[in-house]
């Protein structure tokens, strides 16, 4: 059974199976995998960050009773999409509730998009009733925590102020040029881009033989019958396209019947076998020949008129002939076709061919158009 429908395919083949395009395509299928990946890892984890600020519910860091007050002043970044702001004010006069009213407002109010009527609730909460507060006082996306912090005494000795904020949503660009992505993407891609370079290498070596087995016929080497139709209709059409002749030559092995019936089918095989490497050894390097019977041979000869045909059909009967086989004496019956205007199909070619191939065959070894 012929794998491609039309030949079309088969000529086309060695360009489906080229490393050079098989490796792009990869690099191609596998950028528009990671890179998506990529991209929703890092959505994840914004997200992840958004959560981590809107859920907070209470400020974890010790309020140092008891113990030595350290001062921490700093900004880190713990993901590229946030950053954590943290104040130490420390207070002069000790348990001052005015002190700390008035450094924690100062505060405040130096920030960006604080919201004013927030700010007596944060001085209530810490200066006088000494406990923390924490709270979106900004816009949504940003968490500020006030925490007092104590003394040995446990008098009110200073505040920690700590700004969480989200500084920017991920966009596909930047999460894609992120160098601690990029890198791991690239060895991806290469490594998937060498991997379809040796796929495309064994693809492409096995349909090339595949298609050779499915097309050629094992005894004679010859296209079988639905291959050789298929190319001879392509080959036809470009002939007609660009107004150029095209002849078949319909072949028959004279006495094949006989041959079997007194030297059984194996030797039958062999003349079949030796007729057909007589006629491909008479061709020219654009015609093509198909074994579409038992000992029925068609050759199309493309840009080859009928008066050069007929020279071409009587170098093969002469050559089959010349062939010698164990006292046998084998011979071909020819008829030739050209395409013409009442010809118009592969078919009707064919047909006319076969019918000058009943005319020779009347005489054997005989040439007929």
């Amino acid at each position: 059974m012929m794998i491609y429908s039309s030949w079309r395919w088969v000529v086309l083949l060695p360009l489906l199976t080229k490393p050079v395009s098989f490796v792009f395509f990869g690099g191609v299928i596998s950028s528009f995998i990671i890179f998506p990946l990529l991209y929703s890892q890092e959505v994840q984890e914004w997200k992840g960050n958004v959560n981590n600020i809107h859920n907070m519910g209470s400020f974890y860091d010790p309020d140092n009773s008891g113990g030595v007050i350290a001062t921490e002043n700093y900004t880190h970044h713990p993901s590229p999409y946030t950053e954590v702001q943290v104040k130490t004010l420390l207070f002069s006069n000790t348990g001052s509730p005015q002190e700390c009213n008035a450094k924690v407002r100062d505060f405040l109010n130096s920030l960006k998009n604080i919201r004013p009527r927030n700010i007596s609730v944060v001085l209530t909460r810490v200066c006088i009733n000494r406990g923390f507060a924490i709270g979106r006082f900004a816009d949504d996306n940003t968490l500020i925590s006030v925490l007092p912090m104590h003394d040995k005494s446990y008098n009110l000795a200073g505040v920690k102020i700590r700004k969480s904020t989200i500084i920017e949503k991920p966009t596909f660009l930047k999460s894609v040029l992120n160098s601690s992505n990029a890198w791991p993407a690239l060895i991806i891609i290469f490594l998937s881009m060498l991997i379809s370079y040796l796929l495309s290498l064994i693809a492409g070596g096995y349909l090339r033989v595949l298609n050779v087995y499915a097309s050629t016929d094992g005894l004679t080497g010859c296209l079988r019958r639905e291959a050789f139709y298929a190319k001879a209709t392509y080959e036809l059409a470009k002939c007609k396209k660009n107004n150029l002749p095209f002849s078949v030559l319909v072949i028959d092995l004279d006495h094949l019947r006989e041959v079997n019936n007194s030297f059984g089918h194996e030797k039958g095989d062999l003349a079949i076998s030796l007729c057909a490497k007589k006629i491909l050894k008479c061709l020219r390097s654009n015609d093509f020949v198909g074994r579409v019977g038992g000992d029925e041979f068609i050759v199309a000869l493309k840009n080859t008129g009928a008066s050069e045909a007929f020279l071409i059909a009587n170098r093969i009967r002469e050559a089959v002939k010349s062939i010698k086989l164990e006292g046998l004496f084998l011979s071909v019956s020819i008829g030739i076709s050209q395409y013409d205007k009442d010809n118009a199909s592969l078919q009707e070619v064919i047909s006319k061919a076969d019918a000058n191939l009943y005319i020779a065959k009347r005489q054997r070894n005989d040439v007929v158009y």
